[in-house]
């Protein structure tokens, strides 16, 4: 759990205690569920669930109170470790599904970070409540954890696979044109690429779903960039075996520059000599610069001289292209001194 979660829960012990310490008016759901997640003893605590869920059951509780930062009861539940039969309860009796903390955190977003990645102990309840989750909250934005990649992103950088698969599986089962309804024009693009992406499909029938529904395949392009598309692609590409024409040749015709195949197969580990003896063969001379950045970009402190090599074997001008790049001038001077010509 972040700190920024523990000094969250911290500020809210005064605010859950109050809600326990009076006895005036309707039972607190609020006050009733924070009281639960500090019961150490399981005799206790099987005693206050069956309350809280007897309470449920007969409608007693309103939903309607928050904590600090607008927590709902429902946050509570689903965070940490969640409690599935509470979670149900809860949601059956009319509580909220995906109500947004002060930081736009759903119980659903609390339930996916929160959990341990190793073990994922709170897939079912990440399954409920997708299951619950109406389409359109589960277009990608950013919270106090997850930014503007969404919770799928999320959870593969995390290695949560089980989770990664439950939102993917979601993901499918959507209304397409339902979701994009209605959007403004200048985000239904990352919209629709992001939404493509999270079900799954293969990157040549996004690429051509987007360009169908009339998106410029510039744009096309950028959206795709920004899913790291290219990357992501090539390593499909190495383990189908394919020859390296061919595997160029898939990735220009999903629309990829020759800079954007650069940083792709030096993100894939190649060598920037390796990069440079693959690709400036077959680039345009106006791509070489593109190319010899986005190569000469990895962030460390080796030496170039197998890069030099490999330009000049071409007939290139290391010094000329190097002072083309966008690079600051001191960038450039640290790479011409990795390649022994400052």
């Amino acid at each position: 759990m972040s700190d920024w979660i523990r000094d969250r829960i911290a500020r809210e012990t005064e605010l859950g205690h109050s809600k326990q310490c009076n006895p005036q008016g309707p039972p607190s759901l609020f006050g009733d569920v924070w009281l639960l997640r500090q019961q150490s003893g399981p005799i206790a605590r099987e005693s206050l669930r069956a309350r809280i869920l007897r309470g449920l059951r007969e409608h007693a509780y309103t939903f309607d109170e928050l904590g600090l930062d607008k927590l709902s009861p429902l946050h509570w539940a689903a965070r940490g470790e969640a409690d599935l039969e509470l979670v149900v309860a809860m949601v059956e009796a009319g509580h909220p599904v995906s109500p947004e903390d002060a930081y736009g955190n759903t119980p659903l977003v609390l339930a996916i970070t929160e959990q341990d990645p190793a073990t994922e102990p709170n897939l079912p309840v990440i399954e409920f409540i997708l299951e619950r989750t109406r389409d359109r909250e589960l277009l990608p934005h950013s919270t106090q954890f997850i930014h503007g990649d969404g919770m799928y992103d999320f959870a593969v950088a995390r290695d949560m696979r089980r989770t990664a698969s439950c939102i993917r599986e979601r993901f499918r089962n959507v209304n397409l044109e339902a979701m994009l309804h209605d959007l403004p024009a200048w985000h239904l693009p990352t919209r629709c690429a992001r939404i493509l992406y999270y079900q799954g499909l293969p990157w040549p029938e996004i690429y051509r779903t987007m360009v169908a529904r009339g998106i410029e395949e510039d744009r096309v392009r950028l959206e795709m960039r920004g899913l790291g598309v290219w990357i992501k692609y090539l390593e499909e590409l190495k383990l189908q075996e394919l020859k390296e024409e061919n595997v160029i040749q898939a990735l220009r015709e999903l629309g990829a520059a020759w800079s954007d195949l650069a940083w792709a197969y030096i993100k894939n580990g190649y060598p920037p000599e390796d990069v440079l003896k693959l690709l400036l063969p077959l680039a345009p001379c106006e791509s070489h610069v593109g190319v010899v950045a986005n190569a000469l970009s990895v962030d460390d402190h080796t030496p170039l001289l197998d890069a030099r090599d490999a330009l000049e074997a071409l007939g290139l001008d290391p010094r000329a292209l190097v002072a083309r790049t966008p690079f600051t001038e001191e960038h450039k001077a640290a790479l011409l001194r990795r390649m022994r010509l400052a």
